[in-house]
């Protein structure tokens, strides 16, 4: 039973971290480094050790949701769920230092399409 709850509390607490850490940073339509015309997402590095950044392009004007979750389907974090302009171009820095090594699957969902793929933390 005190595993359980201590395994919980930390769990709450990644998530809390990776709440404070998921800075959002909203600019025109510039493209970064490594973010073609026809692409909408890049998270870079991936694989990472200690942080990323993802980056999100929004193809059309909508309502859209990123977040991050375990292998096991469980969210980790919110990174968005708010309207987003076609054009622009939004960053999201994710500290990884207090989150295990292993794989972790990021969704972008925003007018009725969705991507979903997975980034990977090492040590």
């Amino acid at each position: 039973m005190g595993l359980r709850i201590y395994l919980n509390f930390l769990m709450l607490l990644l998530f809390i971290t990776m709440q404070a850490n998921a800075d959002l940073v909203r600019r025109p339509a510039a493209l970064p480094s490594g973010l073609s015309g026809s692409d909408q997402v890049l998270v870079y590095p991936n694989p990472f050790t200690e942080a990323t950044t993802l980056t999100y392009r929004a193809e059309k004007t909508g309502f859209a949701r990123i977040g991050i979750t375990d292998s096991q389907g469980k969210m980790m974090a919110e990174l968005l769920d708010d309207l987003v302009e076609e054009g622009e171009v939004y960053q999201f820095s994710i500290d990884g230092s207090s989150m295990r090594p292993g794989t972790y699957w990021y969704t972008v969902a925003c007018s009725g399409s969705t991507i979903w793929k997975k980034i990977e933390i090492i040590r």
